[in-house]
């Protein structure tokens, strides 16, 4: 269910616009070496990664993460650099809880620290 005038459903359902539209205003705005930090969903990883090159910013790193050890993934982390040379770098996954809390890393993340 879609609320149209809900701003969330509009980012999560590409309402006003589509994956392809955004990577290209994207690639308008970015300078050569500029990065671009993406979460979405992880069914559309083929997707982003096709769209990226298409507009010339390289997929460089690449993050899954799931909610808790064996369950799969539900978001997965993509940066880009625009007109960067071919390499991506799979990250480790990331485990947003642990037991009955949060994860050291993303504790820390909420901290101030990065991922």
């Amino acid at each position: 269910r879609i609320a149209p005038d809900d701003e969330r459903g509009a980012a999560r359902h590409e309402l006003d616009g589509s994956l392809e539209d955004f990577l290209r205003a994207a690639a308008f705005v970015l300078r050569n070496g500029g990065r671009l930090c993406l979460v979405h969903l992880p069914e559309r990883l083929a997707d982003i990664c096709c769209g990226l090159r298409a507009v010339n910013i390289e997929p460089k790193r690449m993050r899954l993460v799931h909610p808790r050890t064996g369950e799969p993934a539900n978001l997965v982390l993509v940066e880009g650099r625009r007109a960067a040379a071919p390499g991506l770098e799979v990250e480790p996954p990331l485990y947003v809880y642990e037991g009955d809390g949060y994860s050291p890393q993303v504790e820390s993340c909420y901290r101030g620290g990065s991922l």
